[in-house]
């Protein structure tokens, strides 16, 4: 399994994607993609990707309410995915630490104790596209069907596995997100991170986004500006939305959600 950049699978996607037209949209795509994510950041001046929406969706997503609409002011699209009412299932906190009613801890806490009971477990997943998501005219199908996390040799893996992965807009804030919880839950075990697996059954780009792509890819892997970002030291802030209270959570709340 390769290492790979978002810039080397824009490469793939281009140079041996084939074409298709979902819902009447041209794209390239890739069929049952999978790789090892060596950088989440898709940072290179082609692509000008926004930190600050970054900043806004992840303490969206830490907010774990599904019904929360501030999204909106940062990106017209979500208003319209919302459901009749209201919820967007697409929040991907709500998955992660939301109460799970009947047991009355989060996805996020099961998988801590589940890993720290047994390291070797298998069983600290996070399922997310569901039976729920699947009724026609639903604009929202959810993109991730699991995420499953393993300890192997003393690190924390993460298998990311999506059914349909736009890997310009869609995976330039996915990715980053995904990474934000593997540190999570790196952190709440108190082990070092592993690897970030992912896997695809649709790794595409829209037509809309080729030209784009293309610049980037001729500026080069060299053209890629890394992200500054504070280290994560406090798990409990960040879920209780005492973002003041550390580094990485100043930096987070320097937009406002």
């Amino acid at each position: 399994m390769k290492e790979m950049t978002v810039l080397r699978m824009w490469n793939e996607v281009m140079l041996n994607g084939r074409e298709s037209s979902p819902r009447g949209l041209m794209i390239k795509e890739i069929d049952q993609f999978r790789c090892i994510v060596s950088s989440p950041w898709s940072t290179y001046p082609a692509r000008n990707y926004p930190m600050d929406y970054f900043k806004a969706e992840a303490q969206w997503y830490l907010n774990a309410n599904a019904y929360d609409d501030r999204i909106f002011k940062h990106a017209s699209m979500w208003k319209k995915i919302a459901q009749e009412d209201g919820r967007i299932f697409s929040n991907y906190g709500h998955y992660w630490f939301a109460p799970i009613l009947e047991h009355k801890i989060s996805a996020f806490y099961w998988i801590l104790e589940t890993l720290d009971n047994d390291p070797d477990s298998r069983q600290a997943i996070i399922p997310m596209c569901g039976r729920e998501h699947l009724f026609e005219g639903n604009k929202d199908v959810v993109c991730t069907k699991c995420i499953q996390f393993r300890i192997v040799e003393g690190k924390l893996n993460m298998h990311v596995d999506m059914r349909s992965s736009d890997v310009v807009f869609g995976v330039g804030t996915d990715w980053p997100c995904f990474s934000m919880l593997q540190e999570m839950v790196a952190l709440g075990l108190d082990i070092p991170i592993g690897k970030f697996i992912f896997s695809t059954d649709s790794l595409h780009i829209y037509e809309k986004h080729w030209n784009m792509v293309i610049k980037a890819m001729r500026d080069g892997e060299d053209a890629f500006i890394p992200p500054t970002i504070p280290v994560m030291d406090s798990v409990d802030d960040l879920l209780h939305g005492a973002l003041n209270h550390s580094a990485y959570g100043k930096w987070l709340a320097q937009v406002t959600l």
